[in-house]
């Protein structure tokens, strides 16, 4: 992702992906567009606990999964039910 991708989606900010030594520059940009248009349909922010895993073979090591933070069951719903619109799984964790 380049400064000019960045610019693309309003609601994050490049520092947000620097999560457990992440790379933001290696996340994928389709990843970030529905993931953009998942947070306005939630309207609510969005925590984001881990992206890109320097070392992972799976899709967190090539910047396409993100994990984020709801501890309240209404945003937490909203979350959910955005993200479903535009991905095709989605986990819900107890931690």
């Amino acid at each position: 992702m380049t400064d000019a991708q960045w610019a693309d989606f309003p609601h994050f900010q490049e520092h947000e992906f620097l999560v457990d030594g992440g790379d933001p520059s290696k996340m994928d940009y389709q990843l970030l567009r529905l993931l953009s248009l998942a947070r306005v349909e939630a309207g609510v922010a969005f925590k984001i606990t881990s992206a890109f895993r320097e070392g992972d073979p799976r899709t967190h090591g090539r910047g396409w999964a993100v994990d984020i933070a709801c501890t309240e069951a209404g945003p937490r719903d909203k979350i959910v039910r955005a993200v479903l619109k535009h991905f095709m799984r989605c986990g819900v964790y107890d931690h």
